[in-house]
């Protein structure tokens, strides 16, 4: 597989997989380095000398020399997994409180003696004299822990001294590449790879970090500086990746000024993590702010993009349908007139056309040429389990998509219906909402199903640790009862899709959403293999897969992917928390 046709820039996904692990392996930083960088209130132990050779978030991760970062969770205390930490090697504890007491032959040194107080621990307070720099602890210790370093920080900002620490320990790789980062609801998949097509038609090397790359869509500040730091070592020249209202809530972008920052929409979705709207609107418009990004990207046609527009702290570049003429939108092919060019799009949907202007203006903002602009949106590919379709013998069409909010419901619901091209043609959805999640949205998303689908199969999702059944119950309650819907119900995924194909006629079309490009199902507390496309090809018994693990372009996607293949597995594969996709 090519990723790039000349220069000294990486071409293969193994080498790519490879340059991330280097990124890692062998290297190390002194702990007092590290500590220039971090916000903390003190250091109990002596950090003189003690070589830091990883920075982590999980216990399973620990190798020997590494900083094990304490990160408190909604379900676990990763303080409680610091003595599995030490077992494992790690040298030096990051927390937000001490975890084993100073002994005698440590010192505690002190950094913010004004933040001494309720905030930092006991045990640090009693060893703190009114004018001491340095004091002796008093207390005789474990043996086993005697030279473990305990850094400790301000109550809730771990995420923000681990993502300090990491950058430091990668060289701060994010400044020198063209970072942009994209948030939203919905298209922020799509607007990456487009943008990737585009930079790398004007010759610029480009990376993607996003939602197809395994553990989550923007990764913790470790994983994601090691792979900055491997794009850098790769030749890459610029990184356009996903950035999630978590990531942002949670500060695992922190310490990254993008060069340009784009904003999509905002929908109803993940209102369970942020309790509301507004504070759903907080979160992503944080990344609009001087700390965070230098240029800002929205869109206007979005009600919310308009409000970011007015309280935005950096300059607004704002983009819109408005800004196409001739818009025509097939099936499988949208053509519009962009900045005086004739566009050419692989991708059917208005909301498409709208992912290809978010990249199209960001381009456009750096300077690129319009010709460029042109080229490299018309050669984007579709994207994984994004309206991705396949036509059977049969005459039966199916589309596949990750649409699991009601706006990205509603609208490849109406891209789908515009799609069909015999007016006795039916569109039949199938889909289920995912368990532990905005269960807001779920009767919400039935309505929309009720509007625009002749059919409407409801089935699971990720149900995790819900009854299937109660989620299915709960979007039922939306589905609008004198609408000429025919409705059926299979909690079991593969047997509804089945079904579903099975029960089409020649012309129909049946859009399967929710999970996309996903290859998993979690159900309670166990993740099982299942793919969507895999049920499609396998029930229509096609020669050749036409689903077979599409890469489109080598984005971490493909490393993580692959990276079992080779000598060591990455934990960020094995340890999926409740957060995914964010």
């Amino acid at each position: 597989m090519t990723i790039l046709a000349e220069g000294s820039v990486v071409r293969s996904a193994r080498e790519l997989i490879a340059l991330v692990k280097k990124a890692e392996v062998g290297k190390s930083v002194l702990l007092e380095d590290l500590l220039e960088k971090i916000d903390c209130l003190a250091v109990l132990g002596d950090p003189r000398g003690v070589e830091i050779t990883s920075v982590v978030w999980h216990h399973e991760q620990v190798t020997q020399g590494a900083l094990y970062c304490c990160l408190p969770g909604q379900h676990f205390d990763g303080h409680d997994f610091a003595a599995k930490a030490i077992a494992k090697g790690a040298v030096a504890l990051l927390c937000e409180h001490s975890v084993f007491p100073a002994t005698a032959t440590q010192s505690v040194h002190i950094y913010k003696k004004e933040d001494i107080g309720e905030s930092i621990d006991p045990d640090v307070r009693s060893y703190v004299g009114e004018n001491q720099e340095d004091v002796s602890a008093k207390d005789q210790g474990n043996s086993a822990t005697d030279s473990i370093v305990q850094v400790v920080v301000e109550k809730g900002k771990t995420r923000v001294a681990m993502a300090q620490a990491a950058c430091t320990f990668f060289g701060n790789p994010a400044t020198d590449l063209l970072m942009v980062g994209v948030t939203g609801t919905n298209g922020k998949t799509t607007t990456t790879f487009i943008l990737k097509s585009i930079f790398e038609s004007a010759g610029i090397p480009t990376g993607v970090i996003g939602t197809l790359d395994g553990a989550r869509t923007t990764p913790e500040a470790p994983e994601l500086q090691k792979v900055l730091s491997a794009y850098k070592e790769a030749g890459y020249k610029a990184c356009v990746m996903e950035v999630t209202s978590h990531a942002l809530a949670q500060d695992r972008v922190y310490g990254i000024c993008f060069d340009m920052a784009i904003f999509t929409n905002l929908s109803q979705d993940h209102l369970d993590y942020h309790g509301s709207m507004d504070e759903y609107f907080k979160a992503k418009a944080k990344l609009f702010t001087t700390n965070m990004a230098k240029v800002g990207i929205v869109n206007i046609d979005n009600a919310y993009g308009r409000r970011l527009m007015e309280r935005s702290e950096i300059k607004v570049i704002p983009y819109g349908l408005k800004d196409v003429d001739q818009l025509d939108i097939g099936p499988n092919v949208t053509t519009f007139v962009f900045d005086n060019y004739r566009v050419r799009l692989s991708l059917g949907g208005l909301f498409n056309v709208e992912n290809a202007l978010a990249a199209a203006t960001a381009a456009k903002a750096y300077g690129i040429s319009a010709k460029d602009i042109v080229a490299g949106i018309s050669q984007a590919s579709g994207v994984p389990g994004r309206f991705e379709q396949v036509e059977s013998d049969n005459g039966v069409r199916v589309v596949v998509d990750f649409a699991h909010t009601p706006d990205a419901l509603d609208k490849v619901l109406q891209a789908a219906r515009s799609a069909l091209q015999d007016p006795s043609a039916r569109l039949t959805v199938v889909f289920g909402c995912g368990g532990d999640r905005d269960k807001g949205k779920r009767p919400v998303m039935g309505q929309v199903a009720s509007v625009f689908a002749d059919r409407i199969v409801l089935t699971s999702d990720n149900p995790r640790s819900e009854d299937p059944q109660s989620i299915i119950d709960q979007i039922l309650a939306g589905i609008n009862s004198s609408a000429a819907v025919e409705l059926h119900v299979e909690a079991d995924r593969q047997k509804a899709i089945e079904f579903a194909l099975r029960t089409s006629k020649p012309g129909d079309l049946v859009l399967i959403a929710g999970k996309g490009h996903e290859s998993t199902q979690q159900i309670g507390n166990m993740t099982v293999p299942f793919d969507d496309r895999k049920v499609v090809s396998q029930f229509l018994d096609a020669d050749a897969d036409p689903f077979s693990e599409p890469i489109v372009w080598p984005s971490t996607a493909a490393m993580f992917a692959k990276r079992a293949q080779y000598d060591s597995i990455d934990q960020t594969l094995l340890y999926r928390d409740s957060e995914q996709t964010p």
